[in-house]
C-alpha cells in the first residue's frame, strides 16, 4: 500500500497497489527528485534502487524494519549470502526484459518470523534510477502465549481480581486432575486445602509489601487426594494474580529415598566392627557402638559432646589438628595412617585411621573410621623380633664356629702349659687364662641361647644359671650405673623349672635392662639392682628390684599392654613387658609389680617348680689339669680330621702323650683316602663343618662303605649353624664334643667309644 505524502501523489488502490505504483512511476520517471519524494512519502517500506541493486533512497519505514540506508547493497541486506546472488541475477534479467519482479520470502529475526513481499517497478528511461521497490511486511511470532505456558515445567494459574482462574496451563490441569476448560472461572480457593488457607491466608497486603510470596500449601483434587506443593504468588497488575505451583511429590520421594538411604547407611555403620566417629569444630557429634565399646568397654553413650582430642594420644594432638584443618580447607580425605588412640581408662589402642570431610546434619564435619590393629601390630612386631633374633642366632652360630676353633687350641695349649710348668705360680697363671677362655665360650653360648628363644623344647633348667647368663648378657647396661646384689637360694636343685632357656633369658634380660633404665646417672655408689631367687612351696620366684624413679599409680595397670611405654619417643617400643608377660604366663607362671614413685620398683616372676628329683643339665666342668694316664697295653691309633691346622698341631702331641698313635687329615677327602688305604682306627675325631667334604659327608661315605668304622666317629664342632648340621647331630647316635674342650673331655669320649665297640 502506498500512502501519498505530497500533493503530487494520490492514494493507491488497496486492491492493486503495484499497478497504482506502476502508473505513478511511469508518470514521475523523468524526475529523479520526484521519485525520491515519492519513496520518502510512502507509508510502507520502500526504496529506490539503481541497476546494480544499490539503494538510492530508503524511506523511514524501511530503515526501521531492516536498518537499511542509502548506498548499501539491497540484495545482500535482504537475502542470505547464498540467495543474494540468485536474487540479483533475477532482478537484472527482469530489468532487461522490462518485466515487473515480485519475489516473496520469509526472514527470521529475534522478534519472530518476518513475512515480507517485495515488488520491483521498473522506471522507464532512467538508467541511473532503475526500479522502485515496494514491500509489505507482517510479523508472525512462533511463540504464542499458549505455547509459552505449556512449555513451563511447573503448573501456572492466573486469577482475576475476584480470585477466579482466567488462565491455566496443561500442567495446572494435570496437577488438580481437571480439564483446563473446567478450571476457567473457578475460584482459586476451590483447589487449596481450606484449613491451611484459614491458618495462613494469601492477603493482598502481604503481596503488595513483599511482591512475591513463596509458601508450601496443599492442593486437593476432586477425588480428595492431597498433594503437597510449593506456591510462588505474584501480582500482574489490574488486580490479577499469578501463581506458579510446583508439585513437591517428586522432591518428597527423593527426600524419602535419601532418608531411607541414610537410615540404611546408619544401620550399616551402627553394626560395623570398626570405630566410626563424626566430629565438628573439635566436638564429637556422632559415635557408633563400636566406638563406644573401644572407648569405655561397653555401648553406654559417652562420646557425643566430648572433645575429639580426648580420643587421641596427647603426643599426637598437634599433628591431628593440622590434618583436620587441611581436610576442612581442601575438602580432600586424609590417607590411611597408624595412630595411637586413647581409651577412657587411659589405655592405648593402635589403629588404622582414615578420615574424610562430609556433610552431616546439615553441617560440614569430619568422619573418622578407625580399625583396632593393636594385636596384629603386636604380632607383626613379635614376628619381626623373632626374625631379628633368628638373624642374631645365625650370626652367633657362625661366630661360635669361628671363635671356638682358636679357643680350642688355646685352651688345649694352656692345659699343656699348665702341666709342663713345674712352678705352681706360673701354672696358676695358665689355669686362670684357661678360665678366661671358658668365660668367652659361655658368653657365646648364652648369646646363642638368647637369640634362639623361639626354638627348642622345654627342659629342666636351673634358674640360678639362667640368671647368671642374663646378668652376663645385660652387664653393659648396668655395669657403670648400678651395683648388683645377688641373694637367695644356693642349693641349685631347689630352683629347677621346666622351660625354654632362651625365652627365660629374654624375660630376665628385659627386666634387668628396664631396671637399669629406671636409674639416674649417679653411678653404682648410689644405685642398686637386687636379684633374688627363692623357693616358696611349689613356686620358684625371681625378684628384680631397682632403686630408680618408680612407676606412677595411673600407669600400673597398663604396664603389660602392647605398645605402652613411659620411655621417651624412640627409646622403647612398648612391647618388652608385654612379651615378658606372655612368656611367663605360657609357662604357667605370673609376673607381679610393686612400685612407688621415687622409691623404685620390684618385678617378681613366679614359675612352677619342677617335680622333686628333677635335675637340670650338668654345667660344663671348670678347667682342671689332665689326670695322669697309665701306659696302655695296646697302642690305639686315632685319626684326627679338622680343617684348622692349629687344632691338628695341638691335638697330635697331646694325644700321643696320652699313649695314642695319631694320624691327621686337614680335609675330609684326605681322611677318606687314608681309610680307603686299609688303615684301622680305634676312633676317628672329625670336625663337623669343613669345606669340600664335611664330617657329615665323610660319615655317610663310611656308613655306605665301612659301617663299623662309621660307628667309631666322634664329631668335634664349634656349633652346628646350618639346619642340616643341627638335624644331623640331633639324629646321629655318635658322640659329639663341643669346642672348646679340655683334653680329659676328649680322652673320656675316646675311651667311651672304644669301650662301646668291644
Amino acid at each position: 500500500m502506498v500512502a501519498s505524502r505530497t500533493g503530487s501523489l494520490n492514494q493507491c488502490d488497496a486492491a492493486a497497489p503495484v499497478e497504482a505504483l506502476r502508473a505513478l512511476v511511469s508518470r514521475l520517471a523523468p524526475d529523479l527528485a520526484a521519485l525520491r519524494a515519492m519513496v520518502a512519502s510512502t507509508a510502507g517500506p520502500a526504496a529506490l534502487l539503481d541497476a546494480g541493486g544499490l539503494v538510492i533512497e530508503a524511506n523511514e519505514a524501511l530503515r526501521e524494519l531492516l536498518g537499511l540506508a542509502a548506498g548499501c547493497d539491497w540484495f545482500t541486506a535482504v537475502r542470505s549470502s547464498r540467495r543474494a546472488a540468485e536474487a540479483r541475477e533475477a532482478y537484472r534479467a527482469a530489468l532487461a526484459a522490462g518485466e515487473r519482479v515480485a519475489p516473496h520470502w520469509q526472514r527470521f529475526d529475534p522478534l519472530g518470523y518476518l513475512r515480507i513481499a517485495w515488488s520491483y517497478v521498473v522506471c522507464p528511461g532512467r538508467p541511473g534510477a532503475t526500479a522502485v521497490v515496494l514491500g509489505t511486511a507482517t510479523r508472525e511470532s512462533p511463540w504464542d502465549a499458549d505455547s509459552i505456558l505449556n512449555a513451563a515445567g511447573d503448573a501456572i494459574f492466573v486469577a482475576d481480581s475476584d480470585g477466579r482462574f482466567v488462565v491455566v496451563n496443561d500442567r495446572a490441569a494435570a496437577l488438580v486432575e481437571m480439564p483446563r476448560e473446567a478450571l476457567i472461572g473457578r475460584p482459586f480457593v476451590s483447589v487449596l486445602k481450606s484449613a491451611e488457607l484459614a491458618a495462613r491466608p494469601l492477603d493482598a497486603a502481604t503481596l503488595s509489601r513483599d511482591g512475591v510470596v513463596v509458601r508450601e500449601r496443599t492442593v486437593v483434587t476432586p477425588a480428595g487426594e492431597e498433594i503437597p506443593v510449593e506456591v510462588c504468588v505474584s501480582t500482574l497488575g489490574a488486580g490479577y494474580l499469578q501463581a506458579i505451583v510446583r508439585d513437591l511429590r517428586p522432591r518428597a520421594l527423593q527426600l524419602s529415598d535419601r532418608i531411607r538411604s541414610e537410615r540404611l547407611l546408619r544401620t550399616v555403620i551402627e553394626h560395623l566392627p570398626d570405630v566410626v566417629v563424626v566430629h565438628r569444630e573439635g566436638k564429637v557429634v556422632y559415635a557408633n557402638p563400636a566406638a563406644e565399646r573401644a572407648w569405655s568397654g561397653d555401648e553406654t553413650p559417652d562420646l557425643v559432646g566430648r572433645a575429639v582430642l580426648d580420643l587421641v594420644h596427647p603426643e599426637d594432638h598437634a599433628a591431628v589438628v593440622v590434618r583436620v584443618r587441611q581436610m576442612m580447607t581442601l575438602g580432600v580425605p586424609s590417607p590411611v595412617r597408624h595412630e595411637r588412640l586413647m581409651r577412657r581408662n587411659g589405655n592405648v589402642m593402635m589403629a588404622e585411621v582414615v578420615a574424610i570431610p562430609i556433610d552431616f546434619d546439615g553441617a560440614r564435619c569430619v568422619m573418622a573410621v578407625a580399625r583396632d590393629v593393636t594385636e596384629p601390630m603386636a604380632l607383626r612386631a613379635r614376628l619381626a623380633q623373632a626374625d631379628r633374633m633368628a638373624s642374631v642366632g645365625l650370626l652367633a652360630a657362625g661366630v661360635a664356629h669361628e671363635v671356638n676353633n682358636p679357643l680350642t687350641y688355646t685352651l688345649l695349649n694352656l692345659e699343656r702349659l699348665a702341666g709342663a710348668v713345674p712352678d705352681a705360680l706360673h701354672a696358676g697363671w695358665a689355669i686362670e687364662a684357661a678360665e678366661g677362655v671358658r668365660r668367652v665360650q659361655k658368653i657365646v653360648l648364652d648369646l646363642r641361647s638368647f637369640a634362639r628363644a623361639e626354638e627348642g623344647d622345654r627342659v629342666p633348667l636351673d634358674l640360678s644359671r639362667v640368671l647368671d647368663a642374663a646378668l652376663q648378657l645385660s652387664a653393659s647396661e648396668y655395669r657403670f650405673r648400678a651395683k648388683i646384689v645377688r641373694d637367695g637360694l644356693t642349693a641349685r636343685d631347689e630352683a629347677v623349672v621346666i622351660a625354654n632357656e632362651g625365652r627365660l633369658l629374654q624375660v630376665f634380660v628385659n627386666l634387668l635392662v628396664n631396671a637399669s633404665h629406671a636409674l639416674d646417672d649417679r653411678g653404682p655408689e648410689h644405685n642398686q639392682i637386687a636379684v633374688t631367687l627363692e623357693r616358696r612351696d611349689a613356686w620358684v620366684m625371681v625378684s628384680v628390684r631397682d632403686t630408680g624413679h618408680g612407676i606412677r599409680p595411673e600407669n600400673m595397670t597398663r604396664l603389660f599392654e602392647p605398645f605402652f611405654t613411659t620411655k621417651p619417643l624412640g627409646k622403647g617400643s612398648g612391647l618388652g613387658l608385654w612379651v615378658c608377660h606372655n612368656i611367663v604366663t605360657s609357662l604357667g607362671g605370673s609376673i607381679q609389680v610393686q612400685s612407688e614413685p621415687g622409691q623404685g620398683s620390684t618385678f617378681t616372676v613366679s614359675l612352677p617348680a619342677a617335680d622333686a628329683g628333677t635335675r637340670a643339665a650338668t654345667p660344663p666342668p671348670t678347667f682342671s689339669m689332665p689326670p695322669p694316664r697309665p701306659n696302655p697295653e695296646v697302642t690305639r691309633r686315632l685319626l684326627v680330621v679338622d680343617d684348622e691346622p692349629m687344632i691338628l698341631s695341638t691335638l697330635k702331641p697331646l694325644l700321643e702323650f696320652q699313649g695314642f698313635a695319631v694320624d691327621t687329615a686337614a680335609t675330609g677327602l684326605k681322611a677318606r683316602d687314608l681309610i680307603a688305604e686299609g688303615r684301622e682306627y680305634a676312633a676317628i675325631l672329625c670336625d663337623l663343618m669343613m669345606p669340600e667334604m664335611s664330617g657329615i659327608d665323610l660319615f655317610r661315605w663310611l656308613a655306605a662303605n665301612a659301617p663299623e668304622t662309621a660307628r667309631r666317629m666322634i664329631f668335634l664342632t664349634g656349633g652346628a649353624f646350618t639346619e642340616e648340621a643341627a638335624r644331623f647331630l640331633a639324629e646321629t647316635q655318635n658322640p659329639t664334643v663341643m669346642k672348646p674342650f679340655e683334653l680329659h673331655e676328649l680322652v673320656a669320649a675316646i675311651d667311651d667309644r672304644v669301650e662301646a665297640e668291644r
